[in-house]
C-alpha cells in the first residue's frame, strides 16, 4: 500500500512538472525578435489570464514594413487544455478551399497541426497552428503573401517548445 501511495504521489509531481507555465520572458523567446525587413511596432506584450480555474499565457509581437504588417500571438494553454481543444476543434470543422480568390487548407509539421488561409483580393494571410498539444500560434499578415508568412513560421523554433 505504501508503494502505491508513493508511486501515485511521484506520478502527480511528474505530471505537474510537465505542465509548468512559462514565465513571460520564456514565452517571448519562443517567437522571433525580428523579421527581415520589418521593424517591431510596439514593445512586445505578454499577459497572464485567469478565468475561474483556467489560466493561460499570451505573448504578442507586431512588426511593420511600410504598409505591411505581421502580428504573432502565441498562447500557452498549459493549464487550459479545454481552450486548446476548442481552438483546434473550431478549425477542424472547416473544409479546405482553394480558388482564384481564397486559400484555406490544413498544414502540419512535426508536433504541429493547423490551418493556413489567404485572401488574394486583400492580400491577407493567416496561419493558425497548434504546437505540441499545448501552444496555439496565430499569425496574421496584412498585405503579406502566404509564402512570406510561412517563411516567418519557419523562424519559430518549434523544436525548442516544451513538450
Amino acid at each position: 500500500m505504501k508503494y502505491v501511495l508513493f508511486l501515485s504521489i511521484l506520478i502527480s509531481f511528474a505530471a505537474q512538472a510537465q505542465v509548468a507555465e512559462l514565465k513571460s520572458e520564456e514565452i517571448l523567446k519562443l517567437l522571433p525578435n525580428e523579421i527581415d525587413g520589418y521593424r517591431a511596432t510596439d514593445e512586445f506584450k505578454t499577459r497572464h489570464i485567469k478565468i475561474g480555474t483556467i489560466t493561460y499565457s499570451l505573448c504578442e509581437k507586431k512588426f511593420r514594413k511600410k504598409d505591411k504588417s505581421i502580428t504573432l500571438l502565441l498562447f500557452d494553454f498549459a493549464h487550459a487544455e479545454i481552450m486548446y481543444r476548442q481552438s483546434m476543434s473550431t478549425w477542424k470543422k472547416i473544409n479546405p478551399v482553394e480558388s482564384d480568390s481564397v486559400v484555406l487548407r490544413s498544414v502540419s509539421r512535426a508536433d504541429c497541426e493547423g490551418w493556413e488561409s489567404y485572401l488574394r483580393h486583400t492580400n491577407q494571410s493567416q496561419i493558425f497552428i497548434g504546437i505540441c498539444g499545448r501552444f496555439f500560434l496565430n499569425m496574421t499578415g496584412d498585405k503579406v503573401a502566404l509564402n512570406d508568412l510561412k517563411a516567418v513560421l519557419d523562424r519559430v523554433p518549434i523544436d525548442q517548445f516544451p513538450r
